[in-house]
């Protein structure tokens, strides 16, 4: 298991790692995010998988809702959030309750091959 923290300062991200897990992984490896704004903010993990395409030559974006508690804001990973091993580019979006949005600057983690983590379209190609 993997837990990855992170600290938000203004827009400038701090990681004590940039592993993320490995492909395949489900519901075991944790992202905590420490931010240093009010609870009138909510926040997002948007990530995009940043190798130029995957196996089948679609790219990859996600959105992973965090959720806060006190200046905690977390995601337990789960293999939906981030299908394939490789580098993911991944910026936090701050959301304040009347509608104003923030970015961080824009940072990389890695899932790290797996012997079982297979494509999906590799998958549909053999059924």
């Amino acid at each position: 298991m993997v837990d990855v923290n992170i600290t938000l300062d203004g827009t400038k991200v701090t990681q004590d790692t940039r592993n993320i897990g490995f492909e395949a992984n489900n519901g075991v490896d944790m992202i905590t995010v420490a931010v240093d704004t009010d609870e009138s903010w909510n926040y997002k993990l948007d990530i995009d998988y940043a190798n130029e395409q995957c196996c089948c030559g679609d790219e990859h974006f996600n959105i992973i809702n965090l959720r806060r508690s006190g200046n905690i804001c977390s995601a337990l990973l789960t293999s939906d959030m981030l299908p394939y091993s490789g580098r993911y580019a991944m910026q936090l979006r701050g959301i304040n309750n009347d509608g104003r949005v923030y970015h961080s600057e824009i940072f990389n983690g890695w899932v790290n091959n797996s012997l079982i983590g297979v494509c999906n379209c590799q998958e549909e190609a053999q059924s």
